[in-house]
């Protein structure tokens, strides 16, 4: 009465490739499509799942929605904000956190925003430095004084 009825559905090889790499990305886990947009310097996301629109329609709503963010003006993309003009301070895509290598201290730019976050690490590098040259003076004056005597 309850037999397991399969249903065999056939994908064409390139249904996973994402029509904007940068900003819609499948989901193997969950098996959607997902929309990714930075709005209030915040990263944000809209899933499209499989199992509700039909594996067709999910993407095609992904789409949509892409278009429909651009073209209201809440898109933007993530290059221009994930640059900084410490060189010390970089963007790790993985955690979505900027990260002082300085200090190995990370600032999430789900607790802080984005710019808020790159603040942070921008400032943890500014003062990691203030120190760094702080102790070179110290040394360089023991030195000098241990020198001339």
């Amino acid at each position: 009465m309850h037999h397991a009825r399969p249903k065999e559905v056939t994908i064409p090889a390139t249904y996973f490739e994402s029509p904007n790499k940068e900003s819609i990305k499948f989901d193997h886990l969950n098996e959607q499509w997902e929309v990714y947009w930075f709005e209030h310097n915040k990263l944000h996301a809209k899933p499209f799942p499989v199992k509700k629109f039909g594996i067709e329609r999910s993407k095609i709503n992904a789409e949509i929605f892409l278009r429909e963010l651009k073209e209201s003006g809440r898109y933007r993309g993530k290059l221009e904000q994930m640059k900084s003009n410490v060189a010390s301070v970089i963007w790790d895509e993985r955690l979505q956190m900027w990260m002082c290598m300085e200090t190995g201290k990370g600032y999430s730019a789900s607790k802080h925003g984005v710019e808020g976050a790159k603040k942070l690490a921008e400032k943890d590098a500014m003062r990691s430095r203030e120190k760094i040259e702080k102790y070179r003076k110290e040394i360089d004056e023991i030195v000098m004084g241990n020198s001339s005597s």
